[in-house]
């Protein structure tokens, strides 16, 4: 299965089900089944009791769109201060799993999606 990394405030709000947008600079034609993992980093408006290193949630990527401010912006929790250009990764049949530890780096996850 792939994976994708995401900072653990985007990740926990995806295995909710709260969010369903991603945002990434890049795309790839992959759709299906992915996991989910709460990185280990700590963005500075994240607390630090967050699941961090984490496999959390599996979730199928429906589709990749150009970003839309108008339309992507409330359901990928940009906060107001933020501008973003890119892709909108739109998740569906989200289920959030008992939470496994990972290893990896964003740079070979990363390499996996890259056309």
């Amino acid at each position: 299965m792939k994976a994708l990394s995401i900072q653990p405030l985007y990740a926990t709000l995806i295995a909710m089900g709260v969010k369903w947008i991603e945002l990434r600079s890049w795309k790839t034609d992959y759709r299906g089944w992915i996991l989910i993992c709460a990185s280990k980093a700590i963005n500075k408006r994240e607390k630090a009791t967050l699941m961090t290193g984490h496999a959390i949630a599996i979730a199928e990527l429906e589709d990749i769109r150009p970003y839309n401010d108008k339309t992507d912006r409330d359901a990928a929790f940009l906060f107001d201060d933020e501008s973003f250009e890119g892709y909108s990764w739109i998740f569906n049949r989200i289920i959030p799993i008992l939470p496994f530890p990972v290893k990896g780096k964003t740079t070979s996850i990363l390499g996996k999606f890259r056309n």
